[in-house]
């Protein structure tokens, strides 16, 4: 079975808001783009959902920013927490 890999809806924006909370202060796309090397609008196009297919490089590059395994960022299919609900 080859499945594509997607992008959890919304958990850029979450694991941001987790981030900005551990840190105490607002962590940006900008943060993360220099942190990645990816540009902002990278950062803020696959945030909103317009894309959703990262390259493998880009989820490693996110799972190591925010601290999280690489599978964390994946969509499996089951929505444990809700996070497409609060996207919608």
């Amino acid at each position: 079975m080859n499945r594509e890999l997607r992008l959890r809806p919304g958990i850029i924006k979450k694991l941001l808001l987790q981030k900005s909370a551990t840190e105490g202060r607002r962590v940006t796309y900008d943060d993360v783009a220099k942190a990645t090397g990816y540009s902002w609008n990278t950062i803020e196009r696959y945030a909103n959902a317009r894309v959703v297919k990262p390259s493998g490089g880009m989820i490693v590059s996110l799972a190591r920013f925010f601290g999280v395994s690489p599978d964390d960022l994946y969509d499996t299919g089951d929505d444990p927490e809700g996070e497409q609900a609060a996207v919608a």
